[in-house]
């Protein structure tokens, strides 16, 4: 029923077209647990993006979302953003009061934010429990900055908000604007599926605003009220117009642009808001070839952390990401490149293995 409301939601917005095979796997055995999936040990409901499927809990007195339509919806909506447009969320744990990585923030806060337009109802609510009677989440999607500790373009919190603001037909004195849909879908498949950096906020938010302007005002107001740049020139924020940090004035800017033969920049890696996935474990950068030739980027890290580097083609790994697996030393990544902007990151490997790793590590990146 729910992935019906999904399926007539996208074709409102679309009616010629045609989506890719999905297969919903629900049982009364999925479970909690890690282990086998053929056994119902699925961990979560999610969304498996190497095998482009849905995983549905359904274990009676544990968790039962078959019964939970915002959590069926926002699976759909990762599945929607992986194969109707683009999504280059790295995945992992996560929660609304989380200063994420902003792939992370973009993708899970979208993901709320479908499952109230799939719905029309703001109040995302998630049951489990002896007789599915507890209350395990009960989120206002369009509540304004319920995580005040974590607000801004690395927040799933302030994304959910301001994408359903967008979408809503309520006027709260504040959000007085309502696209509805189309618009949202429009971006989706058109620009942040193709967009040369990674697909954040920012990237959404130009491609809104490029493609309604006379809306560009009013989409502003609920970035600001989000604590998100409104003055982002485009899907880089290019200008450097963000000013909220997050609390690390090292965070800024969001992206570093690398200029072949100038200086090399100063880029940092830390783990102060936790590690994996979090808000600047991995610094972000993007370059401008005008010529095709082969291309060397260089990372010296400052005095002994283990650099990794990696750069993209729009959401596409050109090559794996350079690592040679010591501490103190260089890496140099060679690639022959065609004209246009790739997006790449930098980081200290302890900061994405999962260890309890909070030390800053920097690093001077040229690109030659």
């Amino acid at each position: 029923d729910v992935i019906y409301k999904a399926a007539s939601k996208i074709a409102s917005a679309d009616p010629n077209v045609t989506a890719p095979l999905l297969l919903i796997n629900w049982s009364v055995n999925n479970t909690t647990a890690s282990g086998d999936k053929s056994l119902g040990q699925i961990s979560t409901s999610h969304y498996a993006s190497d095998t482009k499927e849905l995983f549905i809990l359904g274990k009676a007195d544990v968790d039962t979302d078959e019964y939970d339509d915002h959590v069926i919806a926002h699976e759909f909506g990762h599945y929607f953003e992986d194969r109707f447009s683009r999504t280059d969320n790295i995945g992992g744990s996560h929660s609304g009061s989380d200063k994420q990585d902003p792939r992370i923030a973009f993708g899970e806060g979208f993901g709320n934010a479908f499952s109230g337009m799939v719905t029309d109802d703001q109040h995302y609510i998630d049951t489990g429990g002896a007789s599915q009677s507890t209350t395990m989440l009960h989120d206002d999607i369009e509540g304004n900055n319920p995580a005040p500790g974590s607000i801004g373009w690395f927040s799933e919190a302030s994304i959910q908000s301001a994408l359903y603001d967008i979408y809503d037909s309520a006027d709260d004195g504040a959000d007085t604007l309502s696209l509805g849909f189309a618009p949202i879908y429009s971006v989706f498949v058109n620009g942040q599926k193709n967009a040369e950096s990674f697909t954040s906020i920012y990237s959404f938010a130009s491609f809104l605003k490029a493609a309604n302007p006379l809306s560009a005002a009013k989409i502003n107001s609920i970035l600001q009220r989000e604590n998100i740049s409104s003055s982002a020139v485009d899907e880089w924020d290019s200008t450097g117009t963000e000013t909220n940090d997050g609390g690390y004035a090292k965070t800024l800017p969001v992206y570093t642009r690398l200029t072949s033969g100038a200086p090399a920049a100063n880029l940092c890696s830390s783990g102060q808001f936790g590690s994996i996935n979090k808000l600047r474990n991995r610094s972000f950068f993007y370059i401008e070839v005008a010529a095709a030739r082969d291309y060397t980027i260089t990372v010296v890290p400052d005095i002994d952390g283990d650099a990794v580097v990696s750069l993209y083609s729009k959401g596409q790994l050109l090559i794996g990401a350079k690592d040679d697996f010591a501490n103190g030393g260089t890496e140099t990544l060679t690639l022959s490149l065609t004209p246009g902007k790739y997006a790449g990151e930098v980081y200290e490997y302890q900061h994405i293995n999962g260890t309890t790793y909070i030390a800053e590590e920097c690093f001077d990146i040229t690109f030659n």
